[in-house]
């Protein structure tokens, strides 16, 4: 019976959720998310995104930190009581009525924690509540699929120690990219949610139904294309906008998060599997020189392609439909195959600065990220 609850109300909490008017001007994240997600309404980083956006005092943080701890718990209290209400062979109807009871009390401690934040701040501090709103409802970006800047870019200049608020051009370019990303957020599941409900009626073959089906395809179509493109708009621009230094980090850190663990390195070469390998070795004072000269030197060009990869990859992804299938090669693509060809230039050259003795025992280290097709049985 738990499988059979579980799997109706991750299906019927999406269907169900519609929008309401908020203080904020958007969705909150329970009006989003689904059953799997409902624990993540308050997420366990809330009180310090919260002491963060609005500069709580240490006192303010202790609250905070309360609050939040109270609303996971209570969030936690609701979850379990819809469990134990289907425990027990339910009928359709108390499943139903329990998992939009779920829904009403998620929505409730989440609007109930937001209040109480609110509460306890300064009127100086009030103002900046508006972006902390936002900031809390960014966590859904956790959930959609990897864009063309797959970074949360509010975390990045904190992790950087960046102020926007000191950069009135930057402040605006993010202030404008917030609001975009929130719509792009509220159209991509409204349309999912209509999606789901359509093929949940199925279609009776009239023509009607099918015109109906095909409106609501074509707007889910939509909706996550204009998704993808509200990310892409930002990344040139907010590239430009930073200092080189944090430009550099950024791409890299997208060129990481895109490609995953084979080709994620490709931006940084002291993170080439054979570099590591190498730098790993009992080397000479003159062969280490040697070896972090091909690094820094490797590491300028690598740079330079991540960023004309991730700029022009965003630049492909605003280009019309008919352009981007026009048989043209994706830029991503591109960047693959330049920066495989400088990980190999580099790694020869590291090699090549090791004596045949030196040879022999690199060829007996552990190998770093070996491949997963030719993986060596020991036994």
């Amino acid at each position: 019976m738990h499988a059979r609850a579980r799997h109706l109300l991750a299906v019927c909490i999406l269907l169900c959720l519609w929008p309401r008017a908020l203080r904020a001007g958007g969705p909150y994240v329970a009006e989003l998310v689904d059953y799997a997600e409902v624990r993540a309404v308050v997420p366990a980083t809330t009180a310090e995104t919260f002491t963060r956006v609005v500069g709580a005092s240490a006192d303010q943080q202790f609250a905070a930190r309360a609050l939040v701890e109270g609303a996971r718990v209570e969030l936690r209290r609701v979850i379990n009581r819809h469990l134990r209400t289907v425990r027990d062979d339910p009928t359709l109807e108390q499943m139903k009525e329990s998992e939009a009871q779920v829904v009403r009390d998620a929505l409730g401690v989440e609007k109930r924690l937001l209040d109480d934040l609110y509460s306890i701040l300064t009127d100086d501090q009030r103002p900046r509540f508006a972006a902390f709103e936002r900031a809390h409802r960014r966590s859904l970006l956790a959930y959609t699929t990897v864009q063309s800047l797959p970074v949360d870019v509010w975390q990045f200049l904190w992790a950087n120690d960046v102020d926007p608020a000191q950069d009135v051009s930057l402040a605006a370019l993010l202030e404008n990219f917030d609001r975009e990303s929130d719509g792009a957020l509220v159209r991509k599941w409204r349309a999912m949610r209509a999606y789901f409900e359509d093929v949940k009626l199925l279609s009776d073959g009239s023509e009607k139904s099918r015109a109906r089906s095909r409106k609501i395809q074509n707007e889910f179509l939509a909706a996550n294309a204009n998704l993808e493109r509200t990310h892409a708009s930002v990344v040139e621009r907010l590239v430009a906008a930073l200092p080189p230094r944090l430009g550099d980090a950024l791409v890299t850190e997208v060129i990481e998060r895109s490609l995953g663990d084979s080709y994620g390195s490709l931006a940084s070469p002291e993170k080439y599997p054979v570099v590591r390998e190498v730098l790993a070795l009992d080397l000479t004072p003159d062969q280490r020189r040697k070896a972090l000269a091909i690094i820094d030197e490797a590491r300028t060009e690598a740079l330079d392609q991540a960023r004309t990869g991730v700029v022009e990859q965003a630049r492909f992804v605003l280009l019309d439909d008919e352009r981007r299938t026009d048989g043209r090669t994706s830029p991503l693509n591109l960047y693959l195959e330049q920066a495989s060809a400088l990980r190999v230039r580099v790694s020869g050259e590291m090699l090549s600065l090791l004596t045949p003795a030196q040879r022999l025992d690199y060829e007996a280290s552990d190998v770093i990220e070996p491949s997963s097709s030719s993986v060596v049985k020991d036994e």
